[in-house]
C-alpha cells in the first residue's frame, strides 16, 4: 500500500504478464500470451455501499449458521 508525498492514498496499477509454452502443456514460460491489469484505489474510509453490503452479508451468514442442523454423533 502506498501514499504520495502529501500522505494521500494513491491509485496504482499492477500488470501481470502471462507466459506459456503450449508444447510443454503450458508449464514452461516462453511466450507472452496475455497481460492482466489490476487497478485499485485507496480510500481513507470504506465506501458506504461497501459497509452496508458487508454488514448485510455478515447478518445473512450468521443467520444461516445459526439455523444449521447439526447431526447427532
Amino acid at each position: 500500500m502506498s501514499r504520495n508525498a502529501a500522505g494521500e492514498p494513491e491509485a496504482r496499477e499492477w500488470r501481470t504478464i502471462v507466459m506459456t509454452d503450449p508444447s510443454s502443456g503450458g508449464k514452461t514460460p516462453t511466450e507472452i500470451t496475455g497481460i492482466r491489469t489490476f487497478k485499485y484505489r485507496f480510500f481513507e474510509h470504506p465506501p458506504e455501499l461497501l459497509i452496508r453490503s458487508t454488514e448485510a452479508f455478515r447478518a445473512d451468514f450468521d443467520a444461516a449458521t445459526r439455523s444449521q442442523v447439526v447431526p447427532d454423533e
